[in-house]
């Protein structure tokens, strides 16, 4: 009903008081009548409905309408009405005549009703269903007249009944599927199928200035839907394209959240300049930072010159075109909720040594080392990472116990490997698990959709937040998309988009000192640094962080307490205004303005410290704002002619304005921490304040001609011209042309219609691109203005100008062909390009007396070349069930054609000259760019003759251990003997080891790239699979290398666990040098240079996504009027836990399968449990292995778990001399080992007590002499961290024990079951001391809810006296507490979530362990046996008991229908039973 209509029950009032006075009217002669009334009406409506018209009537006249809110919408077309002085009967006649409506007047309000009969009369009835391409349903798919808003909705079975003109069209509509239209003509009944937008939009790109059929499209152009971006876990769209896209490689540089990762596209175009493609929004240039992934409708990637061209500035690395979401015809108002949740943990962490291990490792590499020439007791005894001199104010922890001390709280011990019988006491402070761990990430966003003939609309917000799993890298994101297409007219169409989104980060603020460094560096302090000073150390230090070796080497603690305080914020906002005239068919005039802002705040500020130095509280504020303007025009003609012949043309124009404006306040001397203020500053910071502003201006003209001929022959062409302000008057313009062709074989009269090749198509290309990546400056100069002469401001020079300057350019041919296969259900894309850049902008090196560092220049060449390939294939598609491939694999090389003569062979530049006078490294004519070079190891020298016969290493320290001297040159025992390189140079005739002696390692970009994905649909679920893999490059491992050098200062740098793989007597098979301590100043740098050692294969793949979704079904839903609610349970660069091969065959006609598999663990655990009694959790050695073949009962074992504990020696000690020691404890290992097959393992264990010295493993070798006493030890172990001596009572009391102990827990039992009742179960347990137990109390209560589907479990334990803890610090409580929900009754499926603490007595005692999780249990004989449970499980029966009822009801209905009317059916019973009588 209209908001100025009558009410219904005053408008049947009125009616009636109507109906009730026909006399009064009757007798009325006329003569009292007042004049008719008129009124004034001047409008002019297209395409209108009822209620526009009404309300404009009513704003006009004052008279009010009142129908029913369903004729609102009811059409009336183009209404035009002029009236100066006419009846309301007139105005109201002249508008609903003949178009089926009825009207009375009242008073001065209008009913108005809607004659069905007549204007069905006028209409024909149409019916029909609505499904998916699977034959379904859409349940409330939208059946619209065509122009009109008249339409209805399809039912439960898709069914629809229609009135419409048989001239009319319809319009079929439903989420997520394309539209489709349908002339009714003479049918009565039309049937359709939908097809979802996936299907039908992989035919469509977009391309530069508009779209083309992927059918015709003759450049190569890769697309990727926006919808699959939907659901990962990713804080940018770049990390979500890695390994998608052949010929784009993906990687990321900076790994802190929200950061873009580095596109290069065909491995780019230049040397020594930007490598980066364009990437345009919506037609704009930006950067992807700040978009959110659910706002994406596509991503294409135009990779050739065809392409690309058409943008000519740095178009020769590619072009990279978003579009985002936009509003749909006749569809929605669709809402959109999303919510995501993810838990992130570092994948890959350095193996860095604990502190017992650093001690160990160290102190006797100290012992034997040089340094500095002082003795070594000196550095030992000393105040260092592992000195024994160490206070309660030094950096580090070690020292010595002292006589009658206990180990303090939170120290661990060992025994000093220089001097036995000491003690050496410390902490265990892991700088790498304080400075990286888990982080919660969550994304939420919301959108609303829709849209009618006039206004189409989309709008969306999101928000995403990640803690950051490393300190400082907090991120968050809020984004708002917002998008209206209006009709203006029938022939004009204006848009309008507005993008915003603002981050907040954590950032590692570059000054005053260098943070980043900072970080790398802080991983490298040892274990044994003190993060927090106590009380101990006095009032000034207590409560405060330690600082690290050096004020750049910060420690976790320290930086957190005192650098917190750095961020930035980011604001992105984007408003553009399209308009689009259809001058007519087939041309359109475009116009487009943007504005594109990005607002820029930093800040940091450093809380007073040591590290500052003169610099006191340190303090930033500093903003910057980029405005793009641009401005497009362009004219786009469509056009058929003769048979076949279709024309397409674009011709246009682009201005594109950026100015930057910024500045950057630092200052210094703050009073206190409390006033982080610029205003508290009492100085700046040197070289600060500075501003910067600039301005960049780039004019272009482009078009393009397509030419298509019965969709077999194709031609394109496109040209740029385009003119940049970084280049001189005379050098502004650059001109970019490109054509190519495309041949559709498979359209051709003589390919066969049935042939297993459904579509083939042959494309090439050929075209210039062009690259402006250059400095602003690099063609005017510069200068500055950062120093003084006398307290007098200078400007000096900075940057050569260079006014010759002209526009790099590349070459780019492309060959590819299009194959579809089995009916394009294997579809495949090949594709070979070759790249040459000329007129390379290149930084040529000057000599000092110009007074500059180098100059730009236009010289050399380069090329690229290689190929794509792009495999997709639908496997299975069958009614319920699918699965799609899709693989793609790209080869990328490159080749320096040309570079400026410099006088060196074939042109070198930063390369190494060889005695012989050749050249090797750097970048040369002729060779692939990338390459690393380095020393290869040619053995390690294991005599001291080998040692003397070495050769000269210029590198070397020349240290050796036997006279503990430095001799330049000279090798010992245990290092590298380097590789020579044939021809270098000689010193005395002898062969010698220098930097002319490396050779080729490796290369730093991948020679190929792909991916690997598979999505499997079964009903409601769908699971994906995506990896992607890179092959054919190294890396420099130098954090590695850094954690074999043991240097800074006297050896405070950390050591990885490698380092005990080092080399350490003859005949030892490592590829590892002997350990050194320092090895770059004290030793003979054998890991101070790069080499092969440290030179790695970086070829990997990755499990980049795996995503389970289950969308509810759509029963569940329809009455919430919600069309689709979706759980999805994802990963994000997963990491293996092993290594090894497995195959899977599955016989799907006996429901079997086999493996064969070999495996090899590298990271797990498992609970051991003895009678409720032990209950440890052991943890799997590295290299254990599973191999089996055939059945995996079958495998055959080879694993080790292994527990760790401390054990008391006080058994074993007593009676003999080393009464003294009695209390003393040692590290020992339980091992368990499983053998033989998973289906009869053997299983063994086995004590180990490593590190220690030879008297106390000749008392424990004596206490494990036999299996019996082995299997003994081991429970007594695990029991009470402690050894059983010879004469213990304990051994043969264990039975005995156990058997009180349940003796006592059955009267315990008792008496709880007197307490408990039906409701709730409580259990009260008190055991006293015995030879396995002290004093403690157990309990527990349990009750159920919800009609027995709800179910709490609380349990504890309370120890009265602990004296089996290891120190005074553990706890005598354990605690654990249980929820579980049955999802269904029977408890197939339930939910579970649970609280409990670690055990007291392991390493980890009195932590907290919280979990929640989903379980589900089916037994089951084969898999076709496990579909039909959980279907049965899962099916509502009364449900589908009740709609199987209706469905029969209404066909008996049906029925009784299409039989002839009977009257006398309801007399025949009576007529019948006469007949009988007579």
């Amino acid at each position: 009903m209209k908001k100025n209509s009558i009410p219904k029950l005053e408008l049947v009032f009125l009616l009636l008081l109507t109906g009730m006075c026909p006399q009064a009217h009757a007798t009325d002669d006329g003569r009292n009548a007042s004049p008719q009334k008129t009124y004034a009406v001047d409008l002019t409506l297209g395409s209108a409905t009822v209620l526009t018209f009404t309300e404009a009537v009513t704003s006009q006249t004052g008279v009010l309408f009142s129908y029913e809110s369903a004729l609102s919408q009811m059409p009336l077309g183009d209404v035009s009405v002029h009236e100066t002085a006419a009846p309301l009967e007139h105005i109201l006649e002249k508008v609903f005549k003949g178009r089926g409506f009825r009207y009375k007047v009242v008073d001065r309000i209008v009913v108005l009703t809607y004659d069905t009969d007549s204007a069905r009369s006028q209409l024909v009835l149409v019916t029909g269903r609505v499904k998916d391409g699977s034959g379904m349903p859409l349940v409330g798919a939208s059946v619209v007249v065509k122009d009109t808003m008249r339409g209805v909705s399809a039912g439960a079975e898709g069914n629809y009944r229609i009135f419409a003109d048989p001239d009319a069209t319809l319009v079929f509509s439903y989420i997520g599927y394309a539209d489709r239209e349908e002339r009714i003509g003479t049918r009565s009944a039309i049937d359709v199928v939908l097809e979802e937008y996936e299907a039908v939009l992989e035919d469509v790109v977009v391309v530069g200035y508009g779209t083309q059929s992927r059918r015709t499209v003759t450049a190569a152009i890769s697309k990727f839907d926006g919808h699959l971006l939907e659901g990962i876990p990713v804080n940018s769209v770049g990390d979500a394209l890695k390994g998608r896209i052949p010929g784009v490689r993906v990687a990321t540089t900076d790994a802190t959240p929200g950061a873009d990762p580095k596109f290069l596209i065909r491995g780019g175009s230049s040397i020594n300049q930007s490598n980066d493609p364009i990437v345009l929004v919506d037609g704009v240039v930006r950067e992807m930072a700040g978009l959110n992934p659910n706002d994406i409708e596509s991503v294409s990637f135009l990779k050739d010159a065809a392409a690309a061209g058409i943008y000519g500035s740095r178009a020769s690395n590619g072009v990279i075109l978003i579009t985002t979401k936009k509003g749909s015809k006749h569809l929605g108002p669709r809402i959109v909720f999303e919510g995501q949740w993810a838990w992130a943990s570092p994948a890959t962490k350095f193996d860095l040594m604990n502190a017992r291990d650093y001690i160990l490792t160290v102190r006797p590499a100290l012992m034997e080392g040089y340094c500095g020439g002082m003795d070594p007791a000196s550095v030992l005894g000393g105040e260092q990472s592992a000195g024994t001199g160490n206070t309660a104010k030094s950096l580090w922890t070690t020292r010595y116990l002292r006589p009658d001390e206990q180990v303090p709280a939170g120290y661990q011990w060992v025994e000093d490997p220089v001097n036995p019988g000491r003690i050496i006491v410390f902490e265990d402070n892991d700088q790498q698990s304080q400075w990286f761990g888990d982080a919660c990430w969550q994304n939420y966003y919301v959108g609303i959709d829709g849209g009618g003939d006039n206004i189409q609309y989309a709008a969306s917000a999101g928000y995403t937040d990640d803690s950051g799993i490393g300190i400082t890298t907090g991120y968050s994101r809020f984004t708002f998309h917002g998008n209206t297409t209006f009709q203006v007219t029938r022939r004009l169409r204006a848009s309008t988009t507005f993008d915003y989104s603002q981050i907040e980060q954590q950032t590692f603020e570059s000054a005053p000192l260098s943070l980043r460094n900072s970080v790398i560096r802080g991983l490298s302090v040892p274990n044994t640094h003190r993060d927090w000073y106590g009380e101990e150390a006095g009032e000034e230090l207590a409560g405060t962080p330690a600082l690290g070796t050096n004020n750049t080497t910060i420690p976790a603690a320290y930086y957190a307490y005192y650098y917190h305080n750095a961020g930035s914020t980011i604001k992105r906002s984007t408003a553009t205004i399209n308009l689009d005239w259809e001058v007519f068919d087939g041309l359109r005039l475009v116009g487009q303005f943007t504005n594109y802002n990005r607002h820029t705040r930093s800040y940091f500020y450093v809380e007073d410290n040591p590290t500052t130095g003169s610099n006191i509280r340190p303090m930033k504020e500093g903003f910057s704002e980029t405005n793009r303007m641009d401005f497009q025009a362009y004219a786009d003609y469509k056009g058929t002619f003769g048979n076949g012949h279709r024309l397409g043309a674009v011709a246009g124009y682009e201005y594109m304005l950026d100015k930057l404006n910024s500045f950057d306040v630092r200052v210094q001397g703050a009073v206190s921490d409390k006033l982080p203020v610029l205003d508290a500053g009492t100085s700046n910071i040197a070289n600060y304040p500075k501003s910067t502003r600039t301005r960049e201006c780039l004019i272009s003209y482009f078009g393009r001609v397509n030419y298509d001929y019965g969709g077999r022959y194709l031609l394109a062409a496109t040209m740029r011209i385009d003119g940049s302000s970084k280049f001189a008057a005379g050098h502004r313009w650059g001109y970019f042309p490109a054509a190519s062709a495309g041949w559709v074989v498979s359209k051709e009269g003589f390919w066969p219609q049935n042939s297993a090749v459904s579509m083939l198509k042959a494309r090439v290309s050929y075209g210039l691109t062009g690259n402006n990546g250059i400095g602003l400056y690099d063609t005017y100069g510069s200068y500055n203005s950062l120093y003084t002469y006398n307290g007098n401001a200078t400007t000096t020079t900075n940057t050569m100008p260079n006014n010759g300057l002209i526009w790099e350019k590349t070459l780019q041919f492309n060959a590819g062909i299009d194959l579809g296969l089995l009916d394009n259900r294997i579809t495949l894309a090949l594709d070979y390009y070759n790249k040459e850049t000329r007129d390379l902008l290149f930084d040529v090196s000057l000599p000092n007396t110009t007074g500059y560092n180098s100059v730009s220049t236009n010289l050399g060449r380069v090329r690229f070349y290689g190929t794509e390939l792009s495999l997709s294939s639908v496997n299975i598609d069958r009614k319920g069930f699918s699965w799609r491939t899709d693989f793609t694999y790209s080869y990328n090389m490159n080749r320096v054609l040309e570079l400026p003569d410099n006088g060196n062979p074939r042109n070198r530049i930063n390369g190494i000259s060889v005695g012989d006078g050749s050249q090797f490294g750097g970048i040369a004519e002729g060779e692939r760019m990338g390459r690393i070079f380095g020393y290869v190891a040619e053995r390690i020298i294991e005599t001291q003759e080998e040692a003397d016969a070495a050769r000269y290493d210029t590198q070397s320290r020349g240290y050796r251990r036997s006279d503990r001297r430095q001799i330049a040159g000279r090798k010992d025992i245990g290092d590298y003997e380097w590789k020579d390189r044939p021809g270098s140079t000689r010193m005395d005739g002898r062969q010698i080891i220098n930097a002319e002696d490396q050779f080729l390692l490796g290369y730093a970009l991948p020679h190929s790239t792909g991916g690997i994905g598979n999505t499997f649909r079964y009903r409601n679920w769908t699971l994906n699979v995506y990896m992607d893999y890179a092959l054919g490059h190294s890396v420099r491992n130098d954090m590695q290398m850094r954690y074999f050098q043991s240097t800074m200062g006297n050896c405070n740098y950390n050591l990885v666990n490698e380092v005990k793989k080092c080399w350490s007597q003859p005949g030892d098979d490592t590829r590892y040098a002997r350990f050194t301590a320092n090895d770059t100043d004290w030793g003979n740098r054998n890991y101070g240079r790069t080499s092969d050692i440290f030179v790695e294969k970086a070829d990997y793949l990755c499990l980049r996504d795996v995503s389970l979704s289950w969308s509810l079904p759509k029963a569940w839903l329809r009455k919430l009027h919600i069309s689709d609610v979706t759980l999805t349970v994802s990963g994000n660069t997963l990491r293996a836990r092993g290594d090894g091969t497995l195959n899977l065959q599955i016989n799907p006609r006996s429901n079997v399968f086999e493996m064969y598999g070999d495996y090899t663990i590298t990271e797990g655990s498992f609970l051991f449990s003895l009678q409720n009694i032990i209950n440890k959790r052991f943890v799997i050695e590295n290299g254990s292995t599973i191999q089996w073949t055939g059945s995996p009962m079958d495998a055959m074992l080879n694993i080790n778990a292994i527990y760790k504990l401390k054990a008391s020696l006080q058994p074993l000690l007593q009676g003999t001399s080393d009464n003294l020691t009695a209390d003393r404890s040692v590290p020992v290992e339980c091992v368990i080992h499983l053998g033989e097959r998973l289906s009869n393992p053997a299983v063994t264990f086995d004590v180990h007590v490593p590190g220690t010295d030879p008297e106390t493993q000749t008392v424990i070798a004596n206490a494990l002499t036999t299996p019996e006493t082995v299997d003994t030890q081991f429970a007594y172990l695990l029991l009470f961290n402690s050894f059983m001596g010879e004469n213990s009572s304990s051994s043969s009391n264990i039975g005995t024990s156990v058997s009180a102990a349940t003796g006592l827990e059955f009267v315990s039992n008792m008496v709880s079951n007197l307490l408990s009742n039906d409701d709730y179960n409580i259990v009260i347990r008190y055991r006293p001391k015995s030879e396995l137990t002290s004093d403690e109390v157990d309990f527990g209560l349990s009750k159920s809810l919800i009609n027995n589907r709800l179910f709490v479990e609380v349990e504890g334990n309370y120890l009265i006296d602990n004296k089996q803890a290891v120190n005074s610090s553990m706890s005598n409580f354990m605690g654990e507490a249980y929820i579980t929900y049955l999802i269904d009754r029977a408890g197939t499926l339930k939910a579970k979530a649970f609280t409990q603490t670690i055990d007291r007595f392991d390493e980890n005692q009195g932590l907290q362990e919280t979990g929640i999780g989903i379980y589900f249990k089916e037994d089951f004989n084969n898999f076709r046996d496990l579909r039909r449970r959980i279907r049965e499980r899962f099916t509502n029966k009364k449900r589908k008991a009740r709609r199987e009822a209706r469905r029969q009801a209404a066909r008996e209905e049906k029925e009784r229908l299409r039989q002839p009317a009977d009257t006398l059916s309801a007399l025949r019973p009576v007529m019948d039973k006469k007949d009988e009588n007579n």
